[in-house]
């Protein structure tokens, strides 16, 4: 009946909704040092606008 708070719970990670960029667009790149965040930025272009979105909240909040 509160399936909607466990969804909740994943919106609160920006990293959440990059998922499958990261799969996609990062496949073979080794999580760790930045080295994701990186990959997504040269590929900005290209990923969703929700991963997008995930990102700037992070920048925001630096």
């Amino acid at each position: 009946m509160f399936s909607s708070a466990s969804a909740g719970a994943v919106d609160k990670s920006p990293f959440s909704y990059c998922k499958a960029d990261v799969e996609r667009l990062c496949a073979g790149i080794e999580p760790g040092g930045g080295r994701l965040l990186q990959c997504l930025k040269g590929h900005k272009e290209e990923m969703s606008v929700a991963c997008a979105q995930g990102l700037m909240t992070l920048k925001g909040k630096a």
